[in-house]
C-alpha cells in the first residue's frame, strides 16, 4: 500500500490515541513542523544530520526522500541525551540514522553510500550473519527480530513488506538513539534504544499510549552493537 505522504512511510499510526487513524493533514504536518522548529530553538537542539539524501540518479522506494519531520520530533522529545557537536557519539549516531534511511529507502543496496557493500554484514543477538544483498532482501525488521519466537514473530513467514505493514499503524514514529560509545574508532561499540509510543491498534489490539521500548541490557559484551569506522566515519560497516 502505498503511504500516505512521504513523512508516513512506514510509521503512520496517530498523533495521540485513537482506535483508527488516519493520514496527517497538511495542517496537521505543518503544526508539526512548527512544533519542531519551536521546540530547537527553545532547547537549543539539532535534528540528525542523514547524510546521502540529495544524491543523484537514487531509485527511492516510495518515489522520493522520506521527510523526517515527525520521526524527529519525537526523537527530540523523547531522547534522553544530548551528545554535542561533533563528538564521537553524535558522529555515530548520525551514521546509525544514515544506514537505516538509506535501507529503508534506496532500492538498489550496492549503492548505499554508507555502508561499504563488499564488506557489509549484520547480526543480532547471536542469530544468522546477512551480507548486504541478504540483509536488503528480507529487510531491518526480519534481520533484528531472527531470535524472537516463532509464536510471536515468525521471520520465516513475513516478507519485508509485510513486516512493515504490522506495525503501520501502531505508532506515529519509533525514534532511535544511542546512549553511549565504550571504544573508539576504528572498531566502535555502543549502546542504544529504540522507544515509541503505542497511539494506534496492532494487530486488533487497542491503542494504550504505553511506551514500548527496546533497550539492550545485561554484560555490556554480549549487549551492544559493534561497528566498523573508516574513511573519516562516512562510510561503515558492521565488525564481525
Amino acid at each position: 500500500m502505498d503511504p500516505p505522504s512521504l513523512a508516513q512511510t512506514y510509521m503512520r499510526g496517530p498523533l495521540v490515541v485513537q482506535s483508527h487513524g488516519t493520514p496527517l493533514s497538511k495542517e496537521e504536518l505543518a503544526a508539526c513542523k512548527q512544533e519542531l522548529e519551536a521546540i530547537k530553538k527553545e532547547f537549543g537542539l539539532v535534528e540528525p544530520d542523514r547524510a546521502f539524501m540529495d544524491e543523484k540518479d537514487v531509485e527511492w522506494r516510495f518515489g522520493g526522500p522520506p521527510d523526517y519531520t515527525i520521526a524527529n520530533l519525537f526523537f527530540l522529545k523523547g531522547k534522553t541525551k544530548n551528545h554535542g557537536a561533533g563528538s564521537l557519539e553524535m558522529i555515530v549516531e548520525n551514521l546509525v540514522k544514515t544506514w537505516e534511511m538509506e535501507r529503508s529507502h534506496k532500492l538498489d543496496p550496492n549503492k548505499h553510500m554508507s555502508v561499504d557493500p563488499q564488506r557489509f554484514h549484520i547480526s543480532a543477538n547471536g542469530g544468522a550473519k546477512f551480507d548486504n544483498d541478504g540483509a536488503n532482501k528480507i529487510g531491518n525488521y526480519n534481520v533484528l527480530l531472527q531470535s524472537v519466537a516463532p509464536e510471536l514473530y515468525d521471520v520465516d513467514r513475513i516478507n519485508w513488506e509485510q513486516s512493515h505493514e504490522k506495525f503501520h499503524s501502531a505508532f506515529a514514529a519509533f525514534p532511535w538513539e544511542l546512549l553511549e560509545v565504550f571504544s573508539p574508532p576504528p572498531r566502535v561499540s555502543f549502546s542504544w534504544r529504540h522507544w515509541g509510543h503505542m497511539t494506534g491498534s496492532y494487530e486488533g489490539q487497542t491503542p494504550c499510549d504505553q511506551r514500548g521500548h527496546r533497550r539492550p541490557r545485561g554484560p555490556r559484551r554480549a549487549h551492544r552493537d559493534v561497528w566498523l569506522l573508516r574513511g573519516g566515519g562516512e562510510r561503515q560497516a558492521p565488525a564481525h
